[in-house]
């Protein structure tokens, strides 16, 4: 890997995202990020590696539960119901 080369990746990466909330999101303040965010969850994580282990680095470790990331009727009942009860954060927790 040529020095610099994860780093000019990720700063590309970081660019596009901000490029899509701000496309995607009529107004992108921190509540909207957070429930764009929380809606996109699953999207995201059959996206990520286990062997990142990002959960670690979020003191979140379903992150990298391989049955976090299935899809299917039940999984996806069990997925709403994560959703639903995920964003009942009351709006003083959101900065």
């Amino acid at each position: 890997m040529i020095p610099g080369e994860a780093e000019t990746k990720m700063q590309r990466a970081a660019k596009n995202i901000v490029n899509i909330i701000n496309e995607d999101l009529a107004k992108p303040d921190g509540k909207n990020i957070k429930k764009y965010f929380t809606e996109q969850r699953n999207n995201i994580l059959r996206h990520l590696p286990g062997a990142i282990e990002i959960g670690d680095s979020l003191n979140d470790t379903t992150l990298d539960d391989r049955t976090n990331k299935m899809s299917g009727p039940v999984s996806g009942i069990m997925h709403s119901i994560e959703k639903t009860f995920a964003s009942t954060d009351t709006d003083s927790n959101v900065k």
